[in-house]
């Protein structure tokens, strides 16, 4: 397979081999995050603490219905499009820029909204008395806002195929300031230290981006390039995107909400244990050679070389196959014997739950393969819309089912149902971009 890899790429394949190691090293800072920040932000924080700044941090995430996310597409149709004039690709990326700032401008008024007129509901702050809390919501609101115009700026690099670059400094920003603020539970116990020490993270990331701008990109942002035509022409291409963060909203923050809604606090704790465990750990391995390919896929599409993209999509799937077949023999024969060791044995008959979970795994991963190679072509907004209709349909069952109370697994079952018509869905329309280009 590797010596397939480079036949492929030929003179590109450090390119390929550099994108994979940095992803490999955003894969272990996330494992590692993982694995010794919860108990290192308890004992230095404390519970209450600590929860209320999982709150404040999640809710910029939580609102992202509010924020059209434009990064994604303008960073493919460069890629797309490398081979027109530098003043239109210039222009497109000066006005991903405005669309970031009006984006943010939306954001602004439903965060500071929220909080206004809701934040005496939230019983998470009704053990936290901090004079001090509208500040350090104003300064995570502010560190948010730096973060999201480094990403956008972060797509100029990102468009050479360095995409390395990128992934290596939003991994850096992300370890470095949670460990701080780790650290600076054990000697503080105000939350705005936490919410400074984000901001200052956040800002210098925005200056290492402009840095690597300057050195590493051909692309400039153009004041006078802003216009209105090429700011909806950004929107239209950005539709698809917004409905697939609106369906991963409800597919995942739905399901979490139905199960601590009307099931108990110990099933809410297995399924979330079980779901780290056995679902985002192997889609964060699997991500680790898959995310690079966004550029590959389109850089080759550009190029016309149809034969060597169908090429690199067939091994690529080779190998994910390969690792989804090892994932699903060790979770299903030592699934539970693992489980059992890493929550010092305090759940018992999972096992079913178990095994449902990792087969609606491997079809959402099977799936999610041909996702990449439709978002790196800009063309999935058929299915943007289908996923939207199965994530509402799929909540509102799980709703009925779990006010009605039946068993997590039929819930697990509804899932499976989902993700399998999205995989026959996704298989078929990469099917006919694929037919349409021989």
């Amino acid at each position: 397979m590797f010596n397939e890899l480079k036949k492929i790429f030929g003179s590109q394949f450090n390119r390929l081999k550099n994108n994979i190691f940095a992803n490999s090293f955003q894969f272990s800072s996330l494992i590692l995050l993982q694995i010794l920040l919860v108990p290192f932000m308890i004992t230095g924080w404390g519970i209450n603490t600590y929860g209320v700044w999982i709150f404040l941090m999640s809710v910029p995430s939580a609102l992202s219905f509010a924020n059209i996310d434009v990064v994604e597409s303008v960073r493919q149709e460069l890629v797309l499009n490398k081979d027109k004039k530098i003043n239109y690709l210039n222009k497109l990326f000066s006005n991903s820029f405005a669309c970031t700032l009006i984006n943010l401008f939306v954001f602004t008024i439903f965060y500071f909204s929220l909080y206004f007129f809701l934040s005496d509901k939230f019983k998470v702050f009704s053990d936290y008395n901090n004079e001090y809390l509208f500040i350090i919501i104003a300064i995570i609101a502010i560190g948010y806002s730096f973060d999201t115009v480094a990403k956008n700026i972060l797509i100029s690099v990102d468009f050479h195929g360095k995409l390395h670059l990128s992934t290596l400094i939003n991994s850096i920003f992300l370890l470095i300031p949670n460990i701080l603020i780790a650290i600076a539970g054990f000697y503080f116990t105000d939350l705005t230290i936490a919410a400074i020490i984000y901001l200052a993270a956040s800002a210098i990331k925005f200056l290492t981006s402009i840095f690597f701008l300057i050195k590493e990109s051909k692309l400039s942002f153009f004041l006078l390039s802003i216009n209105f035509r090429t700011i909806k022409y950004i929107y239209s291409k950005s539709k698809s995107y917004y409905l697939n963060n609106i369906s991963a909203l409800v597919y995942i923050s739905g399901f979490n909400f139905i199960v601590g809604l009307f099931y108990s606090a110990e099933f809410v704790t297995l399924i979330n244990s079980l779901n780290t465990l056995f679902r985002w750990s192997i889609s964060r391995l699997t991500s680790v050679f898959l995310m690079p390919l966004f550029f590959e896929y389109a850089n080759y599409y550009r190029e016309k070389k149809f034969k060597k993209l169908i090429q690199l999509f067939n091994l690529q799937k080779k190998i994910l196959l390969y690792v989804l077949f090892l994932y699903a023999l060790v979770s299903i024969t030592l699934g539970e014997y693992i489980f059992n060791l890493w929550t010092l044995n305090k759940f018992s008959d999972f096992y079913i739950l178990l095994v449902l979970i990792v087969f609606e795994n491997l079809l959402h991963i099977l799936g999610n393969n041909y996702l990449i190679y439709l978002k790196s072509l800009n063309k999935f907004y058929f299915f943007a819309k289908i996923d939207l209709i199965l994530s509402l349909f799929l909540i509102a069952s799980l709703f009925f089912l779990g006010y009605n109370k039946f068993s997590l697994d039929l819930l697990i079952i509804l899932f499976i149902i989902r993700s399998l018509i999205a995989f026959l869905i996704l298989r078929k329309s990469y099917l006919q971009i694929k037919l349409s280009k021989k």
